[in-house]
């Protein structure tokens, strides 16, 4: 009796393609914002090297660019949504990124909520209030959520609500823990605001001491990646197993935000300018206060060291 064309040879290697084909094809795309701080309040638009004037414009172009973007599959923004936390610019951002068309998840800033001490503004209950259905399942701190199939997204507020500082407090890390048990083998990207490395213009940061216990609960339940902002500018490392990346301020120069293609083998960043050629060098210019500044803090680092951190390569490339 004849076995066909294929033979049971070629049948067989068929059926062991179409198991294998899920784990071959497994890719997903995000488009990554951080630090957008809009300000629409008049009293305050004061440009420097924050472009509060060109706020909203700035984060319209962002989500117009995304949205005719059809590679990808969802968004992430890590915190300072808001500038300063007031009441009016929660409206203006919520306003402008219900128009994307992929589904968004976010992760408090420290500007995000005002300071008790400032006497005005919302609290970090009416930001995560306002946001509850872009941190699904929100509860002592921790979100959870699959955007994608083989995909766990983790967000975390670890926001002191009074100091506005970090706080890895022991509820917290019990519950981060829970979530990552019941992972199930998935790929596993985390979301935070503060970065977990020190601040550094020269060279990649090291691990903080503070995120130590956090880091290794990570490596403990194989987290993927880790993605913060807050520094305003870019770093991507690898500690240990896991990918730390930290993505550039929407606000400042040179205004960009990240798509991140991630497949089975491989890690692709690209960063996508939001603004002209011509406003992005005028927001260059207004880099020259914060030089100073961080020159004066830093003095062992060059402008053009900061410059340099900034501003990134236009695309990164990793294997897994």
């Amino acid at each position: 009796m004849k076995e066909g064309i294929l033979g049971k040879t070629g049948i067989i290697e068929i059926i062991l393609l179409l198991l294998l084909l899920p784990r071959l094809v497994f890719a997903y795309t995000f488009a990554w914002l951080s630090d957008v701080h809009i300000e629409i309040g008049k009293e305050r638009i004061v440009d420097q090297e924050m472009r509060f004037s060109l706020s909203t414009t700035i984060l319209e172009n962002a989500v117009r660019d995304i949205n005719e973007n059809k590679d990808i599959d969802f968004v992430i923004i890590t915190g300072d949504i808001l500038n300063n936390g007031r009441s009016w610019n929660l409206d203006a951002s919520k306003f402008i990124l219900d128009k994307l068309n992929k589904p968004y998840f976010v992760v408090i800033g420290n500007n995000d909520f005002a300071m008790p001490i400032s006497g005005i503004g919302i609290s970090k209950t009416t930001f995560h209030t306002a946001f509850a259905d872009n941190e699904p399942n929100f509860k002592g701190g921790i979100w959870s959520y699959s955007p994608v199939k083989d995909l766990l997204l983790i967000g975390i507020d670890n926001i002191n609500p009074i100091s506005g500082g970090e706080a890895w407090t022991e509820n917290l890390m019990k519950n981060l823990e829970k979530h990552l048990k019941s992972n199930n083998r998935k790929d596993v990207i985390i979301l935070v605001h503060y970065p977990i490395v020190e601040l550094n213009y020269q060279k990649n940061g090291k691990l903080l001491y503070s995120a130590m216990e956090f880091m290794d609960l990570c490596k403990r339940y194989k987290v993927s990646f880790i993605c913060s902002g807050h520094y305003h500018y870019k770093e991507f490392q690898k500690i240990d197993s896991i990918f730390n990346f930290i993505c550039p301020a929407l606000i400042e120069f040179p205004h960009q935000y990240l798509t991140v293609l991630v497949s089975s083998k491989e890690v692709n960043i690209s960063s996508h300018n939001v603004l002209d050629i011509i406003t992005i060098e005028e927001s260059r210019n207004k880099l020259a206060g914060k030089i100073r500044k961080l020159l004066y803090s830093y003095p062992d680092i060059s402008e053009q060291q900061i410059l340099d951190k900034m501003i990134g390569k236009k695309v990164y490339n990793y294997a897994r």
